[in-house]
């Protein structure tokens, strides 16, 4: 997922995420996967991001982001965190941990972070 050739970036207000995504690899069997978006778009429009990347993933994974996706939301509504990630000039995201959880399919949520703490830890130098 992280070596292609091609990624699928959407608009943040566009909808047709399966139309897309077959666009691009219409050879692909995506039956049975949800296309999530890796970072949530109201987060995305917040931060002053137009696109997000799409990628396949089992419902499951795309069901357990919400309260990563919730908690960027809740951080980037405060103006003094909005306007302090804005003076950085950043004008584009790849992926944080959970970003990269969601693309490699694996579970984000369980409780506070749980998950994303544990992937955190496998990260980190030793």
């Amino acid at each position: 997922m992280f070596h292609l050739e091609a990624q699928v970036w959407v608009h943040a207000e566009y909808n047709g995420y399966r139309a897309a995504y077959g666009k691009a690899f219409p050879d692909e069997d995506i039956a049975g996967q949800v296309l999530s978006h890796c970072m949530n778009r109201r987060h995305a429009l917040l931060k002053g991001f137009q696109y997000i990347r799409i990628v396949p993933a089992s419902r499951a994974i795309n069901s357990s982001s919400a309260f990563s996706e919730n908690w960027g939301i809740d951080i980037f509504s405060k103006p003094s965190e909005l306007q302090s990630f804005k003076s950085r000039g950043v004008f584009i995201h790849y992926a944080d941990l959970a970003d990269l959880m969601v693309i490699l399919d694996l579970k984000v949520g369980g409780g506070v972070m749980e998950l994303v703490n544990e992937a955190q830890r496998l990260i980190m130098p030793r």
